[in-house]
């Protein structure tokens, strides 16, 4: 089977076209036809629905969770070996001898962040197949980066006792809480599509 919009093979069993999103099944209605001998056919005559748009999803699912799997990488194995700071104009040696509890804050955050980047893949995966809960699974991956990301800055802050408010952290944790809630809605009026 082929998807009527953009032409790509849809997997036996797809309700919904795994590239472009577009649902498989249409509505059908019977139309009543007279042929000349008096008898009546009800070929049935095709229906379209029109399908909210999707280049949202699919900028989430090219761009922002692939782009979110390399941060998280990143920052983790920045956040394990102190080249956090060394980056900074400072140096990790010094730094954790100062604050050793420190080191293990990051290293709970480096471990977080690759643990997240492996979720990043995961969520993508389930939200491009168009899995049942894959929106809640992206959502929820939107929250627990928010909380993680907020948790280890605190938690820094309580270990150094130097409590700053970073304009750079707190419009990042802004933006996220914006975020959640503007993907809950664009996914809310989609819901139906992730039924896989």
């Amino acid at each position: 089977m082929y998807c009527r919009n953009c032409g790509k093979e849809i997997p036996e069993g797809n309700n919904f076209c795994t590239n472009c999103g577009v649902k498989v099944e249409e509505t059908t209605t019977p139309v009543d036809i007279q042929r000349e001998d008096n008898y009546y056919e009800q070929p049935y005559q095709q229906q379209t629905v029109s399908q909210p748009g999707m280049k949202w999803f699919k900028f989430i699912i090219y761009f922002q969770l692939i782009l979110a799997s390399f941060s998280q990488i990143s920052s983790g194995l920045l956040a394990l070996t102190g080249l956090s700071y060394d980056m900074a104009g400072g140096n990790s040696a010094t730094v954790y001898s100062m604050y050793p509890v420190l080191r293990g804050v990051d290293m709970w955050y480096g471990v977080v962040c690759i643990g997240m980047a492996f979720a990043a893949v995961y969520v993508r995966q389930s939200l491009a197949k168009f899995k049942v809960g894959a929106p809640n699974k992206y959502l929820m991956f939107l929250a627990l980066n928010f909380a993680f990301s907020v948790a280890y800055i605190l938690a820094a802050n309580v270990v150094t006792g130097q409590f700053s408010l970073d304009f750079n952290a707190m419009f990042s944790s802004l933006s996220s809480v914006v975020m959640l809630v503007l993907n809950g809605i664009y996914f809310r009026k989609r819901e139906y599509m992730f039924v896989n």
